[in-house]
C-alpha cells in the first residue's frame, strides 16, 4: 500500500465524524439563532446596575457575544460541508458495488474481514477494491485541480 492509499484512506475515514460534525453543528446553530433573536434587555434600569448584578452582563454585550458564535458556527457548517461534499462528489463517480465496500468501511466501520463475510468475497478482493477506491479518488482529485 502506497502514500497515495493512506492520505485517501486518512480523508475517507474522517468522513463519518465529519457528517456526524455538521449535524451537531446545524443543531447548535439553529440554538444560536434562537438565542441571538431572542437576546433582550433585563429588567434592569440602567447599564450600571447591570454592572454591580451577578453574572449579568449589559444587554449590547449579550447581544454581540451572541452574534459571534452565530457567526463562528455558520464558518464552521461551511468547512464541513465543504469536507463532506467533496467525498459525496466522488462517491458518486463509484460503482454500486465500490460504493457499498466504501459504506461499510468508512460509514459502518466494519473491518475488511467483516466486509469479506457480508459481501461473500475473499479478504483480499475487498483489500483490493479498497486500493482501487483510494486510487481512484487520487486520480479524480488531480483531475479537479
Amino acid at each position: 500500500m502506497n502514500k497515495e492509499f493512506w492520505y485517501a484512506d486518512g480523508l475517507f475515514r474522517g468522513y463519518k465524524y465529519n457528517q456526524t460534525r455538521l449535524a451537531e453543528l446545524k443543531d447548535r446553530l439553529q440554538a444560536a439563532e434562537a438565542r441571538a433573536a431572542g437576546v433582550s434587555s433585563p429588567r434592569i434600569k440602567s447599564e450600571d446596575e447591570a454592572k454591580y448584578k451577578k453574572s449579568t452582563a449589559p444587554p449590547a454585550d449579550r447581544k454581540i457575544d451572541a452574534i459571534m458564535v452565530r457567526d463562528a458556527l455558520k464558518n464552521e457548517i461551511v468547512i464541513m460541508s465543504g469536507k463532506v461534499s467533496h467525498i459525496d462528489d466522488f462517491r458518486n463517480t463509484l460503482t454500486a458495488k465500490l460504493n457499498d465496500v466504501f459504506r461499510l468501511r468508512y460509514e459502518e466501520l466494519r473491518s475488511i474481514k467483516d466486509i469479506a463475510i457480508i459481501t461473500g468475497v475473499t479478504y483480499q478482493y475487498v483489500s483490493k477494491q479498497l486500493e482501487t477506491i483510494a486510487e481512484r479518488f487520487v486520480s479524480w482529485e488531480n483531475k479537479k485541480v
